[in-house]
């Protein structure tokens, strides 16, 4: 960041990496990862030595879909992530990959707060939202429900905003159609989902 030099982490031969994650250490990176199109995506935990040495790591092997969206935990211990519009887990120290929502529900998005809970997107029909959870997919506490699709999520270093992007909303004013078609936008929130800017 202080120069604006760059580097080739990974040349996009064998794999195709995509949606990087820093892991809290600073040295490593979750990505999804696929080998050519068509392909389900799985996640790969790359290593970045100071030489520039890659040293690449599967985390998951899906079968039919992607695994993508990567979020590592606060404490470096494993990664969340999206598959078939739920959010999994995968444990770094044994590979072991647990489900932690299901149901009507489809996940998008997740984000850690502080101290440890998920926070990620969701829709569900028409309604669409914003919860959070802990850690084992338990003691969902809602933060918004409406019209709102906000497509992703990122919460504030202190956890106390939400930069959330609105792709679109089904409560829109009929003024916001006479201005023209609506458009994505980055909305503030609170940590309780209130809108407090645009």
């Amino acid at each position: 960041v202080a120069s604006g030099d760059s580097r080739v982490l990974t040349l996009g031969v064998d794999w195709k990496d995509a949606q990087p994650a820093w892991l809290p250490d600073g040295r490593r990176l979750v990505v999804s990862a696929r080998r050519r199109a068509g392909e389900p995506a799985g996640l790969h935990l790359l290593d970045l030595a100071p030489d520039g040495a890659v040293t690449r790591s599967p985390l998951t092997q899906p079968r039919a879909r992607d695994d993508s969206q990567p979020a590592p935990s606060p404490d470096g211990t494993f990664v969340v992530f999206v598959r078939e519009e739920h959010l999994l887990r995968v444990d770094l120290a044994d590979g072991r990959v647990r489900r932690l929502t299901g149901g009507m529900k489809r996940e998008r998005s997740p984000r850690f707060l502080r101290p440890g809970r998920i926070v990620c997107a969701w829709s569900e029909g028409k309604r669409h939202g914003i919860d959070a959870i802990d850690a084992e997919g338990k003691s969902r506490e809602p933060l918004a429900e409406g019209g709102a699709f906000y497509r992703t999520l990122a919460p504030s270093p202190d956890g106390r905003f939400l930069a959330a992007t609105l792709t679109w909303d089904a409560g829109f004013r009929p003024l916001d159609a006479l201005v023209g078609s609506q458009k994505e936008e980055v909305r503030l929130l609170d940590a309780s989902g209130r809108e407090l800017a645009r």
